[in-house]
């Protein structure tokens, strides 16, 4: 684990955590962190949002797809705000006020075994950033 990683998971409590298995087999440990902090860029491997319309929240359902929330992998140049705009966009029609954004924390994902070979994912912890929107 990176030490700047480390130093702050000391700090912090996850809410949750869970074990997972992702297609082909990969496990993996996943702990949420609902605090809004700086985390190491270079592990954030894609943006999720948490979009509320009135008391609901709007999920994904799709039968390839692993998460629920939309999001996804930032292009080239954009700031994590402008990633959770266009993925909510373009995976539920919705359109995200920039302001409206709001940061709720990230997930921890740890592979409990070796990557398999092409694993695109930096190894073996990578972060998700999740915001809300209402």
């Amino acid at each position: 684990m990176p030490s700047d990683l480390r130093a702050l998971l000391s700090r912090l409590t996850p809410a949750a955590q869970h074990r997972i298995t992702w297609s082909g087999g990969i496990r993996l440990q996943v702990s949420a962190y609902p605090t809004p902090t700086a985390v190491p860029d270079e592990l954030i491997t894609s943006i999720r949002c948490i979009v509320r319309v009135d008391h609901r929240v709007i999920v994904c359902q799709a039968p390839d797809e692993l998460h629920i929330w939309p999001g996804g992998r930032r292009e080239p140049g954009e700031t994590y705000e402008q990633t959770a705009q266009r993925e909510v966009r373009e995976e539920t029609g919705w359109l995200i006020d920039p302001g409206d954004l709001q940061l709720l924390g990230f997930l921890h994902f740890r592979l409990i075994d070796p990557a398999p070979p092409g694993h695109p994912y930096p190894h073996p912890d990578f972060l998700q950033l999740v915001y809300t929107a209402p």
